[in-house]
């Protein structure tokens, strides 16, 4: 479940591919590992006291963990204790850019989705992304807005990356349910993600005025 090694990138921060995909950690997506043990790896693997980490039991018998690391924000979940189902990442304001987390994956995107639409009753647009990596078990999202154009810029290698799902490697719409929690045939078309275009300068943002944005 782990990803082969990748180089390092810099950020505002210098992260390395390893947090910002917490790779050491995915291993334990999908597979058996209490709380404790999973406490444990968190601290061997970047060296965090157990006090800093944030847990918190669910009346199911799950639990959630959550800590801070240079300027991330992680959160780990398991549904039924047993089990570690997913883990994200929080980017928000450290400048994590596509080009950046593409250099930290094996290879494009298959899927994507993006669109855009009005920001009322503010001028202006709202726009997101989501790249999907099934094979990686990742998905990742970006988010922005603009009050002064009527449509959103286009998708380069400096668009930035809000957050990151890490969830267990299977098909799309597998993959989707799991980020989600919908069934993909369930959803309406404009949601559904696309075959990857093949590059960034192809990628199109579909206007989406059902958003409620």
């Amino acid at each position: 479940m782990i990803l082969a090694a990748c180089r390092p990138v810099s950020t505002s921060k210098n992260q390395t591919c390893d947090t910002l995909l917490a790779t050491p950690l995915q291993a334990h997506v999908g597979q058996t590992t209490t709380l404790e043990e999973f406490i444990d790896a968190v601290e061997k693997t970047y060296g965090i006291p157990h006090a800093t980490i944030s847990t918190n039991s669910r009346d199911s018998g799950g639990w959630f963990a959550s800590w801070d690391q240079d300027g991330l924000k992680y959160g780990v979940l398991s549904r039924n204790g047993r089990t570690v189902d997913q883990i994200g990442i929080e980017y928000e304001l450290n400048g994590v850019t596509v080009g950046q987390f593409l250099d930290c994956t094996h290879s494009p995107p298959e899927w994507y989705w993006a669109a855009y639409g009005s920001n009322p009753p503010i001028t202006g647009i709202r726009y997101a992304f989501d790249l999907y990596f099934p094979a990686e078990g990742l998905v990742a999202t970006g988010t922005g807005s603009d009050h002064r154009q009527q449509t959103p810029p286009p998708l380069t290698n400096k668009s930035v990356i809000s957050r990151v799902f890490i969830g267990v490697r299977d098909s799309l719409p597998a993959l989707y349910q799991q980020r989600w929690g919908n069934a993909l045939e369930d959803v309406r078309t404009s949601l559904r993600p696309v075959p990857w275009s093949g590059s960034l300068e192809a990628v199109r943002f579909v206007e989406d005025r059902e958003m409620g944005w």
